[in-house]
């Protein structure tokens, strides 16, 4: 009986171990998504700044106001 749970712990460790890996991976692959979000919203903002910007100084109405 011991050896079963001995075999059994084993196992559940052995699962463990692979369940940790790949949340390690996802913990990884989504700090990179979240960096690339920050990047792409800097720059969404920036295009909107030049935007308004430009439709100021060529005197047309922005797209962004609708």
């Amino acid at each position: 009986m011991d050896e079963l749970i001995l075999e059994t712990l084993k196992l559940m460790h052995a699962e463990l171990a692979i369940i940790n890996k790949r949340l390690t991976h996802v913990e990884y692959e989504l700090a990179s998504v979240k960096e690339d979000a920050e990047i792409t919203k800097t720059a969404v903002f920036k295009l909107v700044e030049w935007a308004d910007q430009a439709s100021v100084a060529l005197d047309i109405p922005s797209l962004l106001n609708h």
